[in-house]
């Protein structure tokens, strides 16, 4: 069992003891923290963290980036990639809006003050022999992946108003465990929300029930994909989150993803049991269920 939503309050997969680790992972963790002193200067410890953090993609960054310390000079001064979220989306005491008419537009918000909306991790559960997972994640010396991000929008604007991550990790990798572990065909599926305009209310007032599997967020929300108390550590990084960007990303509306996935529950294979993270990879990245 893991430590999470809807998986009771145990721990004994993920356990507090962690390994050392050596090699790339530690390595490029470390060369993060090392570097993140605010320094403009271009050391070769952070062009190869940097490649190899733009290479991973902008929904990689953002959600590692809530984890360890970038370097203040790779984002403008902000501590991730702001990932769709601008001065449009601040709330109008900090764009200075109501103080500029005849059609001027405010200047542009420093990178510092730009509104952050962190990854909030919702749901944790393990699933043993799924094909889904075991491919993405072979054995428990892979690296974890993110799988899909979805990115909501709002049906009238077309705005995107809240993202949806959802990744795989094997819970008895060499970096989350302190024993082997053997005989294991388990992983875990965890997923996380980021909201793009924080200050708007009911923006996703449909879609989120849906998520939260009718739960309230103060309920279900969890420190990291590890569980409902467990911070991650530089060297778990690689083992959760891997190193590449999902393997898909969807822009769809609010009321299209609800109709979605109503439709899919309404199928003889899919009932109000199926877990939700299951149901949006059988949507939207094998494409099995046709709603």
């Amino acid at each position: 069992m893991l430590e999470g939503a809807g998986a009771g309050d145990t721990s004994s997969v993920v356990s507090s003891n962690v390994s050392s680790v050596s090699g790339t992972t530690a390595s490029y963790c470390d060369n993060i923290s090392h570097s993140s002193a605010g320094t403009t200067s271009v050391y070769p410890v952070k062009e190869d963290a940097y490649l190899h953090a733009q290479k991973a993609g902008v929904v990689w960054q953002s959600i590692v980036g809530r984890h360890v310390k970038f370097p203040e000079s790779w984002w403008g001064g902000s501590r991730t990639p702001t990932m769709g979220v601008n001065e449009v989306d601040a709330p109008p005491s900090l764009t200075g809006a109501g103080h500029y008419g005849n059609g001027e537009q405010p200047p542009p918000l420093p990178a510092e003050k730009i509104p952050e909306y962190p990854w909030r991790y919702i749901a944790l559960d393990p699933f043993y022999h799924n094909d889904i997972l075991d491919d993405f994640v072979p054995t428990k010396k892979s690296s974890g992946r993110l799988i899909l991000h979805i990115v909501i929008t709002d049906a009238s604007t077309w705005k995107p108003v809240q993202d949806v991550a959802i990744g795989c990790y094997h819970p008895f990798h060499r970096d989350l465990v302190s024993v082997n572990e053997k005989g294991r065909n388990i992983r875990a599926l965890w997923m996380a929300l980021r909201r793009r305009s924080g200050y708007v209310l009911g923006c996703t007032a449909l879609v989120d029930p849906l998520l939260m599997s009718e739960c309230n967020l103060c309920d279900i929300e969890m420190a990291s994909p590890l569980g409902r108390r467990r911070r991650l550590r530089n060297n778990h990084l690689r083992a959760v989150f891997g190193d590449m960007p999902p393997e898909e990303t969807i822009f769809i509306s609010e009321t299209e993803l609800v109709a979605k996935i109503k439709n899919a529950r309404n199928l003889e294979t899919f009932d109000v049991r199926t877990d939700i993270k299951l149901l949006l990879l059988e949507m939207f990245l094998r494409r099995t269920v046709e709603v």
